[in-house]
């Protein structure tokens, strides 16, 4: 798929209209930014998204609507955001130059295991799962946010990491979580909701770790 990029005027939240414009990425998830020289994503940002959402499944691209990118002066100000009615992901502007991101953007891949598990109630399946469902559920987690939707967005990124892109990641909330025997059961739980039903070959994919 060819990039298009399209320019517009939309209005914000406050009643302000700003101008953004709008690129399909060749996954067929839509990005918008802002059009000021200032907040314009650079071309290592572009590749390192597109890099990103090659290893999203196809099935799950569709589960967002558009990316923003956000610029330096809004919200978020570091990390990312998801708006579940509106279907959308926010990246702050800070989020897109941290040096974790530079291979993969680890953010994104966090925020659209959050929609992943919207739709098809990852949660609610992982709790009726013993003991098992609750140590996935109490994995250590860094964010600002809390909660079990925390744990499924984190799995959902390192597994994509792990076994799709085949890198290395180091989950330092709680390293043990994803190594070996504890990775692949984390991840077996969530080959077995209803977000990868009918997947070919994904049930048979290991931890690279």
């Amino acid at each position: 798929m060819l990039d298009v990029t399209v320019r517009y005027r939309v209005k914000s939240s406050g009643d302000t209209t700003m101008s953004w414009e709008r690129r399909s990425l060749s996954s067929g998830i839509a990005c918008l930014w802002l059009d000021t020289p200032s907040d314009r994503p650079d071309p290592h940002h572009w590749t390192v998204l597109e890099r990103t959402t090659a290893i999203i499944p196809v099935t799950h691209r569709s589960v967002v609507r558009h990316i923003e990118l956000r610029g330096h002066s809004q919200s978020p100000t570091h990390g990312g955001g998801s708006n579940r009615p509106a279907g959308l992901i926010r990246l702050s502007y800070a989020s897109l130059r941290k040096p974790y991101n530079r291979e993969y953007n680890v953010t994104l891949l966090h925020e659209f295991g959050h929609h992943v598990d919207w739709r098809y109630d990852v949660v609610r399946y992982v709790r009726g799962q013993g003991a098992n469902g609750r140590a996935l559920l109490n994995t250590g987690h860094s964010g600002d946010t809390p909660g079990p939707g925390e744990r499924i967005a984190d799995c959902y990124m390192i597994y994509l990491l792990q076994v799709i892109a085949g890198c290395r990641y180091n989950h330092r909330a709680d390293p043990a979580a994803y190594r070996s025997a504890a990775a692949r059961m984390r991840f077996d739980l969530l080959l077995q909701s209803r977000a990868f039903a009918g997947f070919a070959g994904f049930r048979d994919w290991q931890s690279s770790t």
